[in-house]
């Protein structure tokens, strides 16, 4: 726990202009692709720095974040795989951790120093895992309302005679957070999910965002030395 009194210090989670307020949340799916020449350079990017797609990926939402709510200090929830003990590994069932990513979106940073930043700070967060999320939102200002997935696995259909079987992603009513980001890498890219509270955020206002977040991500792995 000291690690994450000592990251999270000061932090204050800023909300983000929303389109409803009052309503009991609701959760609604967008889907989007993100083309795969922009994975691409997401793949190379990270290989360059040390980092994972992932961290790519948490640096370009951090951008947009920043933009959207004129901060820059900027906080994530990541959700990962909590399958730490090999006596997991056969149980049947979502093992899942919540983490508090941070970032601090200097305007005349270049990407490339966000991403050090934010490598540095995400291997350092996956590394004390195990303390769970309520503990860790306890002592901040405010809880990340945007969360961040990444599935780099795919769960290939099943073909039982004529029938063919494949896997949907099930959606809670009540959602968890304000708004989702999950991107599953496939041959064409990223195939990607934005979970939005209908009762905050209008549909065209959802549809914004996710554009905006493949427009980010494709202009700041294209000049990466850029300012953000």
């Amino acid at each position: 726990m000291a690690h994450w009194k000592r990251a999270l210090d000061g932090l204050v989670v800023t909300e983000l202009p929303v389109d409803h307020t009052g309503a009991e949340g609701l959760a609604q799916r967008l889907d989007f692709e993100i083309p795969v020449d922009v994975r691409d350079r997401v793949a190379e990017l990270a290989r360059e720095h040390g980092a994972t797609e992932f961290m790519v990926l948490h640096a370009a939402l951090s951008v947009l974040l920043a933009r959207l709510g004129a901060h820059d200090d900027v906080a994530v929830a990541a959700v990962t795989g909590g399958r730490r003990w090999a006596q997991l590994e056969d149980l049947v069932g979502p093992f899942l951790d919540t983490l508090v990513l941070r970032a601090r979106v200097a305007a005349d940073m270049p990407f490339t120093g966000l991403l050090t930043q934010v490598r540095d700070f995400d291997v350092a967060a996956f590394d004390h895992a195990s303390v769970p999320f309520e503990q860790v939102v306890a002592d901040i200002h405010g809880t990340p309302q945007v969360a961040l997935a990444l599935q780099d696995f795919g769960v290939e259909p099943l073909q039982v005679d004529d029938l063919t079987i494949e896997a949907q992603e099930s959606v809670d009513d009540t959602p968890k957070f304000d708004l989702q980001f999950s991107l599953a890498a496939v041959s064409g890219g990223y195939a990607g999910t934005l979970l939005f509270d209908a009762s905050r955020f209008a549909e065209p206002t959802a549809v914004e965002l996710a554009e905006r977040f493949v427009t980010i991500l494709d202009a700041l792995t294209a000049a990466p030395d850029a300012a953000v």
